[in-house]
């Protein structure tokens, strides 16, 4: 709710003193009283936010998905924040090579100028510094899908990958978010927080049932997070995605503490749960285990 400032009374010429207080009179809203944060993302006091930059970014964020290409109208809709802050923000980002444009169709796109700032991001990034090694071992001796991952809020982002030597019919691009309740990584990371931090997550997350295995309930799943917790690994078995296994294991910084979860994918079709416990979970906690000691070097 945008805060609404209530107009200040004129100061008095007899009484001059009160022209330099703060003026303490003036009423508070909801949002204040409450700390409610405004639609933007911002706390309502949050003096340092600067919303232009929070709609530019706005405007980037409606290309996720596989949009490649889309219109201004299409812009406006996605990111809602106002048809004239979208223009100007599609024309901005126009004119700093964020943004390309098909002048006969009248869309834009994300420009290769961005891959700058990504490949600024992996650069000396000790995480994956210390697991596309073990990420690399593991695809060789499996021919199976590896990720990385880190948990973004109650979603996962994949920030490494390793396609398998197979086809397969379900593509995750570096880059791309999954709901952390429904993949095995999610599950790694959500068991790792503390209870009640994992269960505002759970209870904030779209538990949407995409699969016929997907599990829902939230005194479920943290009863579920226990025993991950206790084991080290999980097993997801088509929460996501039908036909796809998901085995994850966490990786730990220097101090032990949870930083991310590293999963190989792997197809139903060629796998029974029986040889991924007997075969795969060593593999994937040895691979892990190997992560979390390569950061601590």
């Amino acid at each position: 709710m945008p805060a609404r400032r209530a107009r200040r009374a004129s100061a008095s010429s007899k009484d001059e003193s009160t022209m330099s207080r703060p003026d303490t009179t003036r009423p508070h809203t909801l949002a204040e009283e409450t700390g409610e944060k405004q639609s933007d993302g911002r706390d309502s006091d949050d003096t340092l936010f600067v919303a232009s930059l929070a709609k530019g970014l706005k405007v980037l964020e409606c290309f996720e998905g596989g949009k490649a290409r889309l219109s201004l109208t299409e812009i406006d809709a996605r990111a809602n924040i106002g048809k004239s802050a979208a223009q100007r923000a599609v024309h901005t980002l126009f004119k700093l090579g964020y943004l390309g444009r098909d002048e006969s169709a009248k869309r834009y796109r994300l420009s290769p100028k961005l891959l700058s700032l990504i490949s600024s991001y992996s650069f000396g990034q000790d995480l994956l510094e210390a697991g596309l090694p073990e990420m690399k071992r593991c695809h060789e001796e499996t021919g199976e899908t590896v990720n990385i991952t880190e948990r973004d809020g109650t979603e996962m982002v994949c920030i490494a990958r390793i396609p398998g030597r197979h086809a397969v019919t379900i593509y995750i691009g570096v880059g791309w978010r999954v709901p952390a309740f429904a993949t095995g990584p999610g599950l790694v990371a959500l068991a790792h927080e503390p209870p009640d931090a994992a269960r505002r997550l759970l209870e904030a997350s779209d538990r949407v049932a995409y699969t016929k295995q997907t599990v829902t309930d939230v005194e479920a799943l943290i009863r579920w997070l226990t025993e991950i917790r206790s084991d080290g690994y999980v097993i997801a078995d088509q929460l996501l995605n039908e036909g796809e296994y998901s085995l994850a294991a966490p990786i730990f910084d220097s101090e032990q503490k949870y930083v991310a979860s590293f999963n190989i994918s792997l197809p139903v079709s060629r796998w029974s749960l029986h040889d991924l416990r007997g075969k795969m979970v060593p593999l994937v906690t040895e691979t892990a285990r190997r992560i979390t000691a390569n950061l601590a070097r």
